[in-house]
């Protein structure tokens, strides 16, 4: 049968203002916009046979938004069709098959079966895609090996551990640190202040969040908190914080309106001013539920990126011809940010063996750039950090006095 073209839709300056006028909505997290969204086309073709049904032509409407996990936002989606979905559920065997008509090659297919059943297909399928020589048949390039997706998918995984077990070092010390230093000027209730806000729809959506979160929380020093008070409706902001998803406390970081308190936590760990902390936080928590759930991360592209300093406290990354959409610039910032914390990290020891175990892992799909290894950032692993060099890092056993006096101290009295 042959092609007819189905439609065309023009993106035109309305779509523009619509996705710039989101973009400004809960606390700058969202996915990037290019400086002007000229009109764009859409041009989908199905074969005549097909009976397609198009359910929407308006980009804005709810049912074609897609919600970030990181908050209330939504994006554009792509008007959608009808169909009836007809597949059945396939063996594990069935399976194996389908794969090897496609040209995979399987050396053990009681292997591959068993990793099917533990794995399960559409697990392993986002890591074979790169290996496809035809997106929509489907048939895989020549030479592709069960084994090699296999090994893909191990050294993301243990990628993923990595990362994980680093943003949660970060994640404690982040919140231990918004408690004492906006805790401090404005009270054990800051985060339920709107005066204290820079944006007021914000506000409402992350005192709806925190709200959620406190009732959901069956922490114990929650639940006692609410057997002896009544009033205010949250408990302070040392116990509050403690219950907080990272997505929470990122957005309250960037709404809360005293920059100087924000500048003042951002220098702690090595950075020059609050805007890219706040773009370390919100970029690490779309890293970080990647990995809390599984998903492939090794060689994502991500929709919240890092804003990289050009000028630091300690080592930073001189290359900045980066991709800053893949995973190396946010490895580089957790390794920053860990060696900031001075936690004794061996980050940055951990993913360079990672590497030295996988060799037949392309770097570069990563974002790596050509000799990352020489970076005086990479190589001086063991420099000087921030306590040494006399910066206040609050919950560390080693802190150093910086010279700012007593008058940032633990609001709850330890």
């Amino acid at each position: 049968m042959g092609k007819a073209n189905l439609f065309r839709f023009l993106f035109c300056d309305r779509l523009s203002q619509s996705w710039q006028k989101r973009s400004k909505v809960c606390c700058n997290w969202v996915y990037p916009i290019p400086k002007k969204l000229q009109m764009y086309k859409l041009c989908t073709f199905l074969p005549n046979h097909l009976e397609v049904s198009v359910k929407s032509r308006n980009f804005a409407s709810n049912r074609s938004r897609h919600t970030s996990s990181h908050g209330e936002c939504n994006r554009p989606g792509l008007p959608f069709f009808n169909m009836d979905y007809t597949k059945q559920t396939l063996t594990l065997a069935q399976q194996i098959e389908i794969l090897k008509q496609r040209g995979l090659i399987i050396e053990d297919e009681a292997e591959a079966t068993a990793i099917l059943d533990r794995t399960s297909y559409f697990r392993l399928a986002d890591y074979w895609r790169p290996m496809e020589i035809d997106r929509v048949g489907h048939i895989f390039k020549a030479n592709t090996h069960f084994n090699d997706i296999v090994t893909i998918y191990r050294f993301d995984t243990e990628l993923k551990q990595l990362i994980f077990n680093a943003i949660l070092q970060i994640e404690i010390t982040t919140r231990s640190k918004m408690i004492r230093y906006f805790s401090a000027d404005h009270g054990p209730f800051w985060f339920a202040d709107e005066t204290l806000s820079e944006d007021d729809e914000c506000f409402q959506s992350n005192i709806a969040h925190v709200r959620r979160e406190i009732k959901r929380s069956q922490e114990d020093f929650i639940t006692e908190h609410f057997s002896k008070y009544d009033t205010p409706e949250f408990p302070p902001a040392w116990k509050t914080l403690e219950v907080l998803t990272l997505g929470t406390i990122s957005k309250l970081y960037t709404n809360f309106s005293d920059n100087t308190a924000k500048d003042l936590m951002a220098k702690d760990f090595g950075l020059p001013q609050h805007l890219i902390l706040g773009s370390w936080l919100a970029s690490i928590t779309v890293l970080r539920n990647k990995c809390a759930h599984h998903a492939r991360v090794w060689n994502r592209r991500f929709p919240v990126m890092p804003e990289l300093p050009r000028k630091t406290t300690l080592p930073w990354i001189t290359n900045r011809n980066i991709h800053p959409y893949k995973l190396y610039p946010q490895l580089c910032c957790i390794a920053y940010w860990l060696r900031a914390i001075n936690l004794q990290s061996t980050f940055t020891e951990d993913i360079k063996a990672l590497l030295s175990r996988y060799p037949t892992i392309p770097s570069a799909a990563m974002g790596f750039p050509k000799g990352w290894q020489e970076e005086p950032f990479i190589r001086h692993l063991h420099q000087t950090s921030l306590a040494e060099s006399g910066f206040r890092l609050w919950g560390h056993p080693d802190i150093r006095h910086n010279g700012l006096g007593n008058r940032r101290f633990h609001p709850s009295g330890y």
